[in-house]
């Protein structure tokens, strides 16, 4: 089949038509542009729509088409204009995603068995190579072996959602007659207990790719996705499930050299033997850390934000993280229930209903850790040796991340006097922030902090 890769380019000359209307085809081209952009261009209309209905723009759930090279094409979520003023008419369709290697009759059908998705430094995390090497004791030869072209790295069964995720690595061959070469490559197998949606698949790599993003110290990209369908005969007595190439227009990341294995906080080496329990633990907090990942990695992975705007991202998910780990109360419940109705009956009857609200506002909310408080504890839970490098002396490091805070959310020149003001300040507080995090959802994994320290350290 074509380049699986998202970011692959090619172009596709056919014949589309509806699932509903499978005798009126129109030719057209496909274009998909690096996953950037996919749009389908026809000769004529889909649907038959009048003159008078060409101006606005058409939905289509499905739409089919079979390439000139007969390749199955299946493009989903559509939206179609027609063009103006031009004989034979003309229409562009603007595609949410394209599925190629089937035709899906409807949404309700495109589900897949499992999707093997490749990321980028995934091959280097995992650190396989196939080749052994012998020498002669006697001469000075040198034998090369090849015990298998692949290898199975790992399989983790994820009870929440009764699937199977496992590491793959292989090598294709690319010799000539003069030279001898390989290409490694290497995806993640997603199998659920049955066929699922394409959405099914999307959130569970959005959890794969961070916890990768954690492991390698930076941020960690999709580069192919291949959705395995319904198994046919492609021989005789030969039958395999279909390969179905999955594009969809997705931002292209920056260049970016490729990470090193030694520069990796964790490699796959590093937790072989515990696996199943560091990726148990976490699927297991996926759910409810879901804002927190959302907040940190997506800083992470937008080069064009603000220094500012990471720093609000990662204060948010460094105190939510902190209140779904280890709540974070200054008296227990029960006896803070005694001081609350104390201070709610001290308030003056005369005081105005708006200015109530916030009195009581204020002290429901008053037995819980600031800002302040949760990243003072965070930092405190970290050996002191980390902690003397993170915060090189600077002891009042919690108090200023927390008065930068408040005057980013609420303003006011009185706590722009105690706030962080240039972008270096802002840029080497969000890499302190950003190492305390990370060691902490590495250590919830329970990988020891010591193990994974001086190579986020060397980050900061």
């Amino acid at each position: 089949m074509r380049d699986p890769e998202l970011y692959a380019e090619f172009t596709l000359s056919g014949v589309w038509w509806l699932p509903e209307r499978p005798s009126e085809k129109r030719p057209g081209t496909l274009s998909v542009k690096g996953g950037s952009d996919i749009s389908l261009e026809l000769f004529g209309l889909l649907d038959g729509l009048a003159d008078a209905d060409r101006t606005g723009l058409t939905k289509f759930p499905i739409i089919l088409g079979t390439s000139e090279r007969g390749e199955p094409c299946t493009l989903f979520d559509n939206t179609a204009a027609a063009y103006h003023g031009q004989e034979p008419v003309m229409s562009k369709v603007f595609v949410n995603r394209l599925y190629l290697g089937k035709h899906f009759a409807d949404a309700a059908s495109v589900r897949f068995k499992s999707v093997r998705v490749g990321f980028t430094n995934l091959e280097e995390w995992l650190g396989w190579s196939p080749f052994e090497f012998s020498h002669g004791t006697e001469t000075s030869e040198i034998s090369l072996h090849i015990p298998s072209p692949y290898r199975k790295h790992f399989e983790f069964h994820e009870p929440t959602r009764a699937a199977a995720l496992s590491a793959w690595s292989m090598m294709t061959e690319t010799s000539g007659r003069s030279r001898f070469g390989a290409e490694f490559n290497a995806h993640i197998e997603l199998a659920p207990a049955g066929p699922s949606e394409f959405e099914w698949f999307y959130e569970v790599v959005f959890d794969v790719r961070n916890l990768l993003t954690l492991f390698v110290g930076s941020p960690v990209y999709v580069e192919m996705m291949l959705g395995q369908g319904d198994d046919i005969e492609y021989a005789p007595g030969v039958r395999r499930p279909e390969d179905i190439g999955i594009y969809f227009p997705i931002k292209r990341w920056p260049q970016r050299e490729s990470v090193r294995r030694f520069e990796m906080p964790v490699t796959f080496q590093t937790i072989e033997g515990q696996a199943s329990e560091v990726l148990g633990a976490w699927f297991s907090n996926a759910q409810k850390l879901r804002l927190v990942c959302e907040l940190f990695f997506g800083a992470q992975y937008n080069d064009e934000m603000y220094v500012d705007s990471k720093f609000v991202n990662f204060t948010q998910a460094l105190e939510i993280f902190h209140r779904v780990m280890w709540d974070g109360r200054h008296v227990p419940p029960e006896i803070y229930d005694v001081y609350r109705e104390g201070l709610l009956a001290a308030i003056p009857r005369e005081v105005p209903e708006r200015l109530r609200q916030r009195f009581q506002n204020g002290i429901n909310q008053a037995n819980m850790y600031s800002l302040q408080d949760r990243l003072s504890d965070l930092i405190a839970r970290l050996d002191p040796w980390t902690q003397d490098k993170i915060l090189k002396g600077e002891e009042s490091f919690a108090r200023r991340v927390a008065l930068t805070r408040n005057y980013l959310t609420h303003g006011g020149e009185s706590l722009r006097a105690k706030a962080l003001s240039t972008p270096w300040e802002y840029f080497r507080a969000n890499q302190k922030l950003r190492t305390i995090l990370s060691l902490h959802m590495l250590k919830m994994l329970g990988i020891p902090e010591r193990q994974v320290a001086p190579a986020l350290l060397r980050q900061m």
